[in-house]
C-alpha cells in the first residue's frame, strides 16, 4: 500500500485494520506517514501475535526455519482450520489517520500483486518472469563460454610447455594441478565474496584459475605425450624449428580433436555455477537464472508457486544437455577412433 501525505512540520500517523469477510478484525502495525510512504503488510503483520489468537492456523504456518510461510496469507486464511483455506467474500482495509495539522491529509491506494500472469507467471512485485529468464540466457551462455574458452587455453598451454621442456617445469605443473584438485574452489569463491565483498567476475576468474589447474590439465597432457612421439615432430627439431613453432604449429593442432569436445563439455558447468552463485545470493548487475531461483526460495516460491523456481531449472537442464549432446557428436566426428570401439553386429546369408 502507498501512502500519501501532505503536512508542513508535523507527521501524520495512520492505524489500520483488516476485516475478513466473516467479520473477524485484524490489527496491523501503525506508522507514521511522511511524504510518499510504502507500506509493506509482510511487514505489517505480527504473525506470532496472530497465531496465538488462532492456534489452529500453527499447524500450517511455519513461523521458524529456512523457508518461513509468508506472513501475508494470514489475511485469507479461514478461521479454525488445520489447513490454509482462502475465505471467499468482500475484504475490508480500514485506515484512520491522526492528522496534527489543519490542511494535512493522508491518501492511500492499496495495490494487489497478483502471482500468476503471462506466460512464465510473475514474481513477488508482480515483474513478469519472461524478462529476467530471457536476459538470463545470454548471460548464462556468457559466463560458460568465456569460463570454457579460458578454462580451455590455460589447460592447453601449461600441459603443452610442461611436456615439451619436461623436467622440473613438468613436475612443478603436475604437483600444482593435483594440489589443486584437492581445493574445493566453490567454498573458496563463496567464501572470498563473504570476506572481500567482490563481484562476481573477480569470483568467477578465480573458479576459472582453479578449474584450468584441473582435471583437464591431465587429459591434454596424455594427448601431448602421444602427439609428442610422432615423427613429424623429430622432422620439425631436425630443420631447427623454434620450440615456440612446435608447440603452436604441431603440437596444438594435433590436439584440437580431443580439445574442441573438452572446450564444449566445460560450458554447462560454468553455466551451472553462475547459477550456483547466484543461488548463494552473489549479486550482479544482470539478471541470472541462479538469482530467479534465490529469490523465488527466499520469497515464497514453495507455498504455492513452483512455477517461480522450476522454469530457471528447467532452462538450466535444457541447456546443460543441448551442450552435453553437440560434445557428444563433436567427439565423434573429431575423434573417428571412438566409432571403431562401437560394437557392431553383422549377419550372415545362408546360400
Amino acid at each position: 500500500m502507498y501512502l500519501d501525505s501532505t503536512y508542513i512540520e508535523k507527521v501524520p500517523f495512520a492505524t489500520m485494520q483488516w476485516i475478513y469477510p466473516d467479520g473477524r478484525k485484524l490489527e496491523l502495525k501503525n506508522k507514521a506517514v511522511p511524504a510518499h510512504t510504502a507500506y509493506d503488510f509482510q511487514i505489517g503483520i505480527a504473525p506470532a501475535h496472530v497465531l496465538r489468537r488462532n492456534p489452529e492456523w500453527k499447524n500450517w504456518f511455519n513461523l521458524t526455519g529456512q523457508h518461513e510461510t509468508p506472513a501475508f496469507h494470514l489475511l485469507f486464511a479461514q478461521a479454525d482450520l488445520p489447513e490454509l483455506v482462502l475465505q471467499e467474500g468482500t475484504y475490508q482495509l480500514k485506515i484512520t489517520s491522526l492528522l496534527l495539522e489543519k490542511d494535512s491529509d493522508v491518501k492511500p491506494q492499496l495495490v494487489l500483486l497478483g502471482q500468476v500472469y503471462g506466460w512464465a507467471g510473475t514474481d513477488y512485485i508482480r515483474r513478469d518472469l519472461l524478462v529476467p529468464l530471457f536476459w538470463g540466457m545470454p548471460f548464462a551462455l556468457l559466463i560458460g563460454l568465456v569460463g570454457g574458452v579460458l578454462t580451455t587455453l590455460v589447460a592447453m598451454l601449461l600441459p603443452a610447455i610442461g611436456v615439451w621442456y619436461g623436467g622440473w617445469m613438468d613436475n612443478l605443473i603436475q604437483r600444482l594441478t593435483e594440489v589443486n584438485m584437492l581445493l574445493p574452489s566453490l567454498p573458496i569463491a563463496v567464501l572470498t565474496n563473504v570476506l572481500f565483498g567482490w563481484n562476481i567476475w573477480i569470483i568467477l576468474g578465480i573458479i576459472i584459475i582453479f578449474n584450468a589447474f584441473g582435471s583437464p590439465i591431465k587429459t591434454l597432457r596424455s594427448a601431448f605425450l602421444q602427439a609428442k612421439e610422432a615423427p613429424y615432430i623429430e622432422t620439425a627439431r631436425s630443420y631447427g624449428a623454434s620450440d615456440f613453432r612446435i608447440i603452436t604449429r604441431y603440437l596444438i593442432p594435433r590436439i584440437l580433436p580431443v580439445l574442441i569436445p573438452q572446450l564444449i563439455t566445460q560450458v554447462p558447468s560454468f553455466i551451472f555455477l553462475e547459477a550456483t552463485l547466484g543461488f548463494f545470493n552473489i549479486k550482479s548487475n544482470y539478471p541470472s537464472w541462479g538469482r530467479i531461483i534465490y529469490e523465488g526460495l527466499t520469497r515464497g516460491a514453495l507455498y504455492g508457486s513452483p512455477f517461480w523456481v522450476l522454469e530457471p531449472i528447467f532452462l538450466l537442464l535444457l541447456t546443460s544437455f543441448a551442450f552435453a549432446m553437440l560434445g557428444n557428436a563433436l567427439e565423434r566426428i573429431l575423434n573417428p577412433r571412438l566409432i571403431d570401439n562401437i560394437p557392431t553386429t553383422v549377419a550372415l546369408k545362408n546360400e
